[in-house]
């Protein structure tokens, strides 16, 4: 196997919604983010705003958060959903934490969309989160550090629930037609928690929740955020390898019909899922393979 290659992020954040097009298409906020049928139409207006080919949700990072029992502000058009308070005050509240409940509110809103679009046709792309992405939206951090330098109980336990509730919800979304997974964990990059609590904690319960969507998935692309493949590789959990495509496809087309040409393949990273409209100076895809 080739070492992957250096990633850099250049698109940092979630990704913004225009204002212009939310007043031009008479988009009702916070709609978009509760109700399927706004939802889809967004998803639909911003592929061909921004000529992709895939229809990616949701359209913040806050939707697995809520679903355990974070408090969202949903915000407005100028500003997004966002975390307005922990529903974990401590450390030891972390071992009363139950999973995700996928059959209610935004969560089903979400794979309700994703099999609306995937009725219709759409390639649909469903934006999953890393476990310390999550944790930090269900704990201060300052808490959640701290418990995992006093090696707590209540972190561990805290960390399996997430583990299986993002498993759940990854496998939901491809039951539901998702055709590609978007894996990202921006509060757990290397870069931010360091080399050693990355390969002790983050990276190993990143690697068994991909390992655990892998096993399950026959027929969907999983993508990694590049800081994430790239750190799995730095720490030996992962190897990677080219793979050309036709430079005349864009990323995303690429990234479509890369699971068919590809059989026994199913996990890609060391790029960014905001290049999907793009066309790239150099037309590869990295095959991610788990283990050392």
């Amino acid at each position: 196997m080739n070492p992957g290659p250096e990633f850099r992020c250049t698109h940092p954040g979630t990704e913004e919604i225009p204002e212009a097009l939310i007043d031009e298409l008479g988009f009702k906020v916070p709609e978009i983010h509760t109700d399927t049928r706004e939802m889809a139409r967004l998803a639909l207006a911003l592929k061909k705003d921004r000529g992709d080919g895939l229809c990616r949700l949701p359209f913040c990072m806050t939707v697995e958060a809520e679903a355990m029992g974070a408090q969202i502000t949903l915000g407005n058009k100028r500003n997004g959903p966002r975390v307005a308070g922990y529903c974990l005050p401590d450390i030891d509240a972390a071992m009363g934490i139950q999973r995700i409940d996928l059959s209610q509110g935004r969560a089903l809103a979400v794979l309700d969309c994703v099999a609306d679009l995937s009725t219709q046709g759409e390639a649909v792309g469903l934006n999953i989160h890393g476990p310390f992405t999550l944790a930090s939206s269900l704990i201060d951090p300052r808490h959640l550090y701290k418990g995992m330098r006093q090696k707590s109980e209540a972190v561990d336990h805290l960390m399996r629930v997430i583990e299986a509730s993002i498993v759940a919800y990854a496998l939901e979304g491809i039951k539901r037609g998702a055709q590609l997974l978007s894996y990202a964990d921006p509060a757990g990059a290397m870069d931010l928690i360091g080399p050693k609590l990355y390969k002790e904690v983050s990276g190993k319960i990143t690697a068994r929740i991909l390992q655990k969507i892998e096993a399950s998935n026959e027929n969907t692309l999983l993508h990694l955020c590049g800081k994430t493949s790239t750190a799995l590789e730095k720490c030996g959990l992962s190897s990677s390898e080219p793979v050309p495509y036709d430079p005349e496809l864009t990323y995303g087309e690429a990234l479509t019909a890369f699971l068919k040409q590809q059989p026994g393949v199913s996990i890609v990273g060391h790029s960014c899922m905001k290049q999907t409209p793009k066309h790239n100076r150099h037309p590869r895809l990295w095959a991610i393979h788990l283990g050392s």
